[in-house]
């Protein structure tokens, strides 16, 4: 351990790391619950991509902008793949 890291700094460190891990397994486990009526549906809505990312519309829309995400259009309906979301969170470190 190097001697320039005081004992308080790594136990913020520790308790910025639980936090986080925290947040990231509330968001794994509102995603498993969302309420679709077919539970093995890869379409979400926007509602259910915003709850699964836990994000606001704007900030999914931003995402479509910026290319980040691209998705599916039927007439004027919008649906994202699960797929697609689940490797956005996996590239952008989001968790």
């Amino acid at each position: 351990m190097p001697h320039n890291i005081l004992p308080a700094e790594i136990n913020e460190l520790i308790a910025a790391t639980a936090e986080e891990t925290a947040k990231a397994l509330e968001k794994r486990l509102i995603a498993s619950s969302l309420d679709t009526s077919n539970s093995s549906s890869r379409l979400l809505t926007v509602s259910e991509a915003c709850r699964y990312l836990d994000c606001s519309r704007a900030t999914l829309r931003r995402l479509e902008d910026a290319g980040d995400l691209v998705p599916k259009r039927f007439g004027r309906r919008v649906r994202y793949e699960r797929s697609a979301l689940d490797k956005y969170i996996d590239k952008s470190g989001h968790t």
